[in-house]
């Protein structure tokens, strides 16, 4: 699954990095890329994830988050 969050407060790489590593590490992320020009985090990630888990996060790093789509992941 794909989910993409948009994402306020972003203002450069390192912010970008933080929110992937940060990510990386919650259970059934596969794969995670944020753009701070974008404004967007683009999540890979099994069935299992839980939205609210990866807005929690990033909330907790000082930014904020919402789901912008949903979608399968491509083969």
């Amino acid at each position: 699954m794909e989910t993409t969050f948009m994402i306020t407060g972003m203002h450069c790489n390192s912010c970008e990095k933080i929110i992937n590593l940060t990510l990386e590490e919650l259970p059934g992320i596969k794969n995670v890329k944020t753009s701070y020009q974008e404004g967007e985090c683009r999540v890979d990630s099994d069935q299992s994830l839980n939205a609210q888990a990866v807005i929690q996060a990033i909330a907790d790093l000082g930014y904020q988050a919402k789901v912008k789509d949903t979608q399968p992941l491509s083969s």
